[in-house]
């Protein structure tokens, strides 16, 4: 089974009069400016602007190493020293039986089951422009290997623009530029059928969210930066709705994770999920 789950960064930039290092590996030096740059007058101004100003983005994003760990912050603050950042890390993957509801695939030479991708490393592609549901945005993604059974692929997107769209799911969003929507993928899947330890119904997959908050209620991760969350996931083009009880968040190990599920579906070979974290929703962002 091949699953390719869209749903929890890093090299900086710059946009053409756009503040904004918006993946960066190493921690920024200095304090950006506040302001865009003053425009040079000219000698016979029109009437009004014919085209309305670009968007100051104020969004970057930190990989830490290659840990598939990102710190989301704003970059008029020094550093990451941002009160109201972000970070997300992938904490674990599980294959589980939905007859019993145990976790399967821990026994033998080949793992299904990861419950911790702290030691494990993830590759990153280059930072590039593209085009998300019809709005300017950055991307890259970072993805890394489950044994012989396939592999997990995180998209991660900085708007550019904002504006309502239809997501891959069929579901109405509303997009801020400087928002962070971020994708998981489960890629070439073979699912336990069976392992030594049982058959293989669903994957769960769990992933780290801390914002300002210590616990998230609500979806607010603190400083109004909403954590929203998609019900439905598609499977190979196919819409259909994250089983019961999923997306959630809930406390494990002291953190707050959010968890996804998807249902092995015949031969599929794509799932895909893509919340959104609003950084451009910040009580701060917009001053």
């Amino acid at each position: 089974m091949t699953v390719l789950v869209k749903a929890f960064m890093l090299f900086a930039w710059t946009i053409s009069q756009i503040k904004a290092e918006d993946i960066s590996s190493e921690v920024p030096s200095g304090t950006p400016s506040l302001r865009p740059p003053t425009p040079t007058p000219t000698a016979s101004p029109s009437e009004a602007p014919s085209e309305q100003p670009e968007p100051i983005i104020h969004t970057s994003a930190f990989t830490h190493g290659n840990s598939g760990k990102i710190t989301l912050y704003d970059n008029r603050y020094p550093g990451i020293s941002d009160p109201n950042a972000v970070t997300m890390r992938m904490s674990f993957l599980r294959e589980v039986s939905g007859k019993t509801a145990k976790v399967v695939g821990k026994a033998g030479k080949i793992k299904h089951t990861i419950e911790s991708f702290a030691s494990r490393k993830f590759a990153f592609t280059s930072l590039f422009n593209t085009d998300l549901y019809g709005l300017d945005a950055k991307s890259f993604s970072f993805t890394s290997d489950v044994s012989n059974v396939g592999s997990i692929q995180i998209d991660a997107y900085i708007m550019m623009e904002g504006g309502e769209v239809v997501s891959n799911t069929g579901e109405l969003l509303k997009v801020l530029p400087g928002d962070f929507k971020f994708s998981v993928q489960l890629l070439h899947w073979k699912w336990c059928s069976p392992c030594q330890d049982g058959t293989g119904d669903f994957i769960d997959v769990g992933i780290e969210i801390q914002g300002r908050n210590k616990k998230i209620k609500n979806g607010d991760l603190g400083a109004g930066i909403p954590l929203l969350l998609a019900q439905n996931i598609s499977v190979d083009g196919r819409i259909v709705k994250m089983p019961t009880g999923y997306p959630k968040v809930e406390t494990i190990g002291g953190k707050q994770t959010l968890v996804l599920r998807f249902p092995k579906s015949g031969g599929a070979a794509v799932y895909d999920y893509d919340p959104i974290i609003g950084m451009a929703r910040s009580s701060t962002y917009q001053k």
